[in-house]
C-alpha cells in the first residue's frame, strides 16, 4: 500500500514516559506522575491487539504495561470510563426502546405497495424488523449499576511531574511553521525480551471491555432499527474528526494495517475478529486528511445504490428509489436515448454498465452531501449525539470523491465486493500517496490554530462541486514525504457528462427526517434535487461565514 519513501518507524502519538521510577529520598519504585498515554489507553481498551503486540507497537515492556494498569491514576480512570459506559448503556438502550416503538407504529401503516415502489424493503424485512422491535419492547432495560468502592489513596504520593511548556501557536491564517521531525520523535527505548505478562495486564480490562461490548451491542441494535434502509443495505461505520477534542472521537489510522473490508455485519463473530482493523484519520500528499470510514462508505453506498437502480434500469423503468442511510427516499428518474432499442447488445450492456456506476457514484455522493447538511442542521444519527461539529469538515467532502474513485473501480472489478474494495482501497491510497501514521500526527499539529482548535473546527469545506464537478483539496505545510503543500483540486462523480447513447438518470431526495423536512418546507419543495440541495448548502456557508467575520473564533 505504502512507498518505500513513506514507510517510516512508527511511533506513538505521545510517546510513553517510563512506567517506574525511584521516588525521590525513599528508593522504593513507584509508579510515575507522568501525562496520561492517550493512545495506549484507547488501544488498550480497543482490544483490538493482542497483549504482546500492544507492548511491541507502543515500545513497552508486558511488565511496564502491567505496571501503568496499577497505576491509582489509570485505575481511576478506568473506573470511570465503566461507568461512563454503563450510563451510556442505559441511554441508548432507552432510546432504542423508543425507535423500536416508532418502528412498530410505521409497520403497522406501511403501504401495502411501498416494497415495490421503494424496491428495498421486502414484507419478510418488514415482518423481520417488526419482530425484532417487538423482541427489544419485551427485554428488561438494564439495571444501574451501584458505583465501584472508591480505592483507598496510596500512602505515599510522588510528586507530579510538571509538564513541559507548550509552544506558541502560530498567528492566526498563516501558516504555521511545521517543527522539524528530529524535534518531535525519540528513539524507541530499548525494549526487554518479551515474555508473557502479569495476570493483571488482563484483569483490570476485563469489566471495562465486557461492558462496552455490551453497549456497542446494543448501539448496533439500535442502528439497525433507525437505520433499516433494507436487508442488503451497508452497515454503520463510526468516522473520526481530524484533530483530537471533546468528542472529535478522533484517532490516527495505520494506513498499513486497515485489513480486510466487510460490507455487512460478521453475526455470530466477537467483534475483536473484525476485518476492518483500523478506523480513523490518514493523511495522503494528493488529497490531503481523509477518513477511512467515510471512504468505505461511499465505496458500499455505492454498490447499494446500483443493485437498487439496476432492475429498473435493465427493465427499460422511468422511475426507481431506494431508501437512504437517514432513512430520507433517494429517487432516480431516467431517460433513454431514442436509439436504445437499436443499439447492438454489447453495446447496449457496455452503455448500461457504465450509466449505472455513474448514476451509482453520483447516488452515493449525494446521499453523503445530505448527510453533511442535516448533520450540520441539527440531525443526529443516534440520539443525544451532535453531529454538528464535524459537518462539512476539511476531511468530508474530498472522501466522499476518493471513495467515489475506489467504488468506480471496485463496480468494474469481478471479484468480490469485499475483496476488490481492499485491493483498490489500497491502490488508490498509494497512488495518493499515503503518509505513515507518525507523519499524519505531524500534519495534525501543523494545522493546529489554523483549521482547528480545541472548541472546534475553523476550516470547513461547503464547496461539494454538485455543480462545478471539482472541489478543493487542503494540505497542511510540511508534511514529511510530501513535495509540495500548495492547494488543489479533485474530481468529484458530477464531474463527467452524460453520453447521449446512455440512459440518463437524474437523482432527487424525499426527506423523512424532521431536519430534512424542515430544509424542504424552507426551499418549498417535497422532492429535493441536486440544484436545491447545492443552493442549501450555499446559503448556510454564507450564513457562517457571516457569524464567523462577526465573531471569529479566539486564541
Amino acid at each position: 500500500m505504502m512507498t518505500a519513501q513513506h514507510k517510516q518507524p512508527e511511533r506513538p502519538h505521545l510517546p510513553p514516559a517510563p512506567l517506574s521510577r525511584e521516588a525521590p529520598g525513599e528508593g522504593a519504585s513507584v509508579p510515575p506522575h507522568a501525562p496520561s498515554p492517550i493512545p495506549l489507553l484507547a488501544d488498550y481498551l480497543a482490544a483490538e491487539l493482542p497483549i504482546i503486540q500492544l507492548c511491541e507497537f507502543h515500545d513497552i515492556t508486558p511488565d511496564q504495561l502491567t505496571a501503568w494498569l496499577e497505576r491509582p491514576d489509570t485505575q481511576r480512570t478506568l473506573a470511570a470510563l465503566e461507568r461512563a459506559a454503563a450510563q451510556r448503556e442505559r441511554i441508548v438502550a432507552a432510546e432504542a426502546r423508543v425507535a423500536a416503538t416508532a418502528r412498530l407504529r410505521d409497520l403497522a401503516a406501511f403501504p401495502a405497495d411501498y416494497a415495490t415502489n421503494a424496491s428495498s424493503i421486502s414484507p419478510r424485512a418488514a415482518e423481520t424488523a417488526r419482530k425484532a422491535a417487538a423482541q427489544l419492547l419485551r427485554t428488561k432495560p438494564p439495571a444501574p449499576r451501584s458505583p465501584a468502592p472508591a480505592q483507598p489513596a496510596p500512602p505515599t504520593p510522588a510528586p507530579r511531574r510538571t509538564h513541559r511548556p507548550r509552544p506558541p501557536r502560530p498567528p492566526r491564517l498563516a501558516k504555521p511553521t511545521t517543527p522539524p521531525a528530529a524535534a518531535r520523535t525519540t528513539a524507541p527505548p530499548e525494549r526487554d525480551s518479551v515474555h508473557e505478562p502479569h495476570p493483571a495486564a488482563r484483569y483490570h480490562a476485563q469489566p471495562m471491555i465486557s461492558r462496552i461490548t455490551r453497549f456497542l451491542g446494543v448501539f448496533l441494535l439500535f442502528a439497525t432499527l433507525v437505520g433499516c434502509a433494507g436487508p442488503a443495505a451497508p452497515r454503520h461505520r463510526i468516522g473520526s474528526l481530524p484533530f483530537p477534542g471533546p468528542n472529535t472521537i478522533y484517532t490516527l489510522a495505520d494506513p498499513d494495517r486497515l485489513g480486510e473490508h466487510r460490507y455487512g455485519i460478521a453475526l455470530g463473530k466477537p467483534l475483536s475478529d473484525a476485518a476492518e482493523t483500523q478506523r480513523g484519520t490518514i493523511y495522503t500528499c494528493q488529497a490531503g486528511f481523509l477518513d477511512v470510514a467515510h471512504l468505505r462508505l461511499t465505496v458500499d453506498w455505492m454498490r447499494h445504490a446500483r443493485e437498487q437502480l439496476e432492475p429498473a434500469i435493465r427493465a427499460a423503468e422511468p422511475h426507481a428509489s431506494f431508501v437512504g442511510p437517514d432513512d430520507d427516499i433517494i429517487h432516480a428518474t431516467i431517460t433513454y436515448p431514442p436509439v436504445w432499442d437499436d443499439i447492438p447488445d454489447d453495446a447496449r450492456e457496455r452503455a448500461l454498465n457504465e450509466s449505472l456506476v455513474r448514476a451509482a457514484a453520483r447516488a452515493s455522493y449525494l446521499i453523503w452531501t445530505w448527510h453533511e447538511l442535516i448533520t450540520h442542521e441539527g440531525h443526529s444519527t443516534f440520539a443525544l449525539i451532535s453531529e454538528e461539529g464535524s459537518a462539512f469538515g476539511y476531511d468530508d467532502m474530498v472522501s466522499h470523491a476518493v471513495g467515489a474513485n475506489i467504488g468506480r473501480a471496485v463496480l468494474n472489478d469481478d471479484r468480490p465486493h469485499n475483496d476488490a474494495a481492499t485491493a483498490h482501497l489500497a491502490l488508490e491510497l498509494d497512488r495518493l500517496g499515503v503518509v505513515s501514521k507518525g507523519a499524519c500526527a505531524l500534519a495534525v499539529d501543523a494545522v493546529q490554530g489554523v483549521w482547528w482548535e480545541r472548541s472546534g473546527p475553523i476550516l470547513r469545506e461547503y464547496n461539494t462541486g454538485l455543480r462545478s464537478g471539482t472541489i478543493p483539496v487542503h494540505r497542511a505545510p510540511g508534511v514529511p514525504g510530501c513535495p509540495s503543500d500548495e492547494p488543489t483540486t479533485i474530481e468529484t462523480p458530477f464531474a463527467e457528462p452524460d453520453p447521449t447513447i446512455q440512459p440518463r438518470v437524474v437523482l432527487s431526495i424525499e426527506p423523512r427526517t424532521r431536519t430534512g423536512r424542515r430544509i424542504a418546507e424552507d426551499l418549498g419543495a417535497d422532492r429535493l434535487s441536486v440544484e436545491n440541495i447545492d443552493d442549501a448548502i450555499a446559503a448556510i456557508a454564507h450564513r457562517d461565514a457571516t457569524a464567523l467575520a462577526s465573531d471569529p473564533p479566539g486564541d
